[in-house]
C-alpha cells in the first residue's frame, strides 16, 4: 500500500454548524403585521370589541348603482343583524332582499344648499361616488344606522361571517375599516395606471398628483381599496373633516364639466387618511381572504354591466 504525501492529501472540509433559519411560511391569505414606517396610517389591531356590543348596532350594508351601471346583487345572510340599501336612480328596480331608495339628480339642488362649502360643484354624474361614498352626511336614509357598510355595485359577498369578522378586528376609537389594495402599493403608482384608462381622460390625475407631491404625501403611505369600506361612526363630528376633504378632492380635478367625468377615488382616499389622520383599522388579509379578489371565498367580483 503506497500512503500518499501530506502534501497531496487534500483539505478536509470542516462542516458548518451555522444555524439557518428556516423561511417563515406565510399563507397567501395572511399578512404579517410590522411597526409602522413614518407616514403610515394609524392602524389598530387589538379588539376590545365583543359580540354583545356589535349586536346592539343598528348596521346597513349599502351600494349605488346609477346609471344601469351594474346589476343587483344577492350577497350571504350574514350573522349578525343588517339591512341591505340601495341607491338608484333606476325606479324599475326592484328586490326581496333590498330597500331600494330612489336618490335622483334632481336632489342635487338641495344639496348643493345645504352644503354651500361644495361650491355647487357636485354634478349629476357624480352622484355615485360623492353622495354615496365620501360624504354620508348627504344620504337622510342612512341617518338612523350605527354603522354603514358601502360595497361596489359589482361585489358579491360570499362569506355569511365576513362582517362580523370584519367589525371584530376593529377598535372603538376606530372610525372606518378599510383593506389595502391587492395590486399596487400606493397612490402614485394608482394614478400612473389609471391615466392609460380611457374613462380618466377628463381627469387630471398629473394635477392631482402634483399637488400631493408638493404637500409632501409619502409614497410609502399605502394604496386602499375603496369598494368596500366601512364607517363605524358615520356621523360622528370627527367625520366631518373627512368628509369634507375626501369631497373636494374627488371634485377638483375634473378638466372639462360638459363631459362625462370618471372620479379617481383609490387615488384621493390614501391621501385624505393621511391629511385628517382619521384613525382606522387596516383588516387583516385573513378576513377578507385574498384580499378582495376573484379568487377569494369570501368575495366576488364581477365585471361592471
Amino acid at each position: 500500500m503506497i500512503k500518499k504525501r501530506t502534501s497531496q492529501l487534500k483539505p478536509i472540509r470542516k462542516r458548518s454548524h451555522k444555524f439557518k433559519p428556516r423561511k417563515h411560511s406565510i399563507k397567501p391569505n395572511q399578512r404579517v403585521l410590522h411597526k409602522p414606517k413614518p407616514g403610515t396610517p394609524n392602524i389598530n389591531n387589538k379588539n376590545p370589541m365583543n359580540a354583545n356590543i356589535l349586536n346592539m348596532k343598528k348596521i346597513c350594508i349599502y351600494t349605488c348603482i346609477y346609471g344601469d351601471y351594474d346589476t343587483l346583487k344577492t350577497h350571504a345572510k350574514q350573522n349578525i343583524n343588517c339591512d341591505y340599501i340601495c341607491l338608484t336612480d333606476n325606479p324599475n328596480l326592484k328586490s326581496e332582499t333590498w330597500k331600494i331608495h330612489l336618490f335622483l339628480p334632481s336632489k342635487l339642488q338641495a344639496i348643493r344648499d345645504a352644503f354651500p362649502e361644495y361650491n355647487g360643484a357636485i354634478h349629476a354624474n357624480m352622484v355615485n361616488t360623492i353622495i354615496c361614498r365620501s360624504d354620508l352626511r348627504l344620504i337622510p336614509v342612512l341617518a338612523e344606522y350605527d354603522i354603514c357598510v358601502y360595497i361596489d355595485g359589482n361585489m358579491q359577498i360570499t362569506n355569511p361571517n365576513l362582517i362580523s369578522n370584519l367589525l371584530l378586528q376593529a377598535k372603538s376609537t376606530d372610525l372606518v375599516v378599510i383593506n389595502k389594495h391587492r395590486s399596487r402599493a400606493n397612490a402614485y403608482q394608482e394614478a400612473a395606471f389609471s391615466s392609460r384608462l380611457e374613462k380618466y381622460q377628463n381627469t387630471n390625475l398629473e394635477g392631482q398628483i402634483s399637488k400631493y407631491r408638493k404637500e409632501g404625501f409619502p409614497t410609502q403611505f399605502p394604496l386602499f381599496s375603496n369598494g368596500f369600506t366601512v364607517y363605524l361612526n358615520p356621523h360622528s363630528p370627527l367625520m366631518d373633516d373627512f368628509y369634507r376633504t375626501y369631497t373636494e378632492e374627488t371634485i377638483n380635478y375634473c378638466i372639462n364639466n360638459l363631459f362625462a367625468f370618471h372620479i379617481q377615488g383609490q387615488v384621493s382616499l390614501p391621501y385624505v387618511l393621511w391629511k385628517t389622520s382619521l384613525p382606522c383599522c387596516v383588516i387583516h388579509r385573513s378576513v377578507l381572504g385574498h384580499g378582495i379578489s376573484l379568487k377569494s371565498h369570501r368575495f366576488r367580483i364581477k365585471n361592471h354591466k
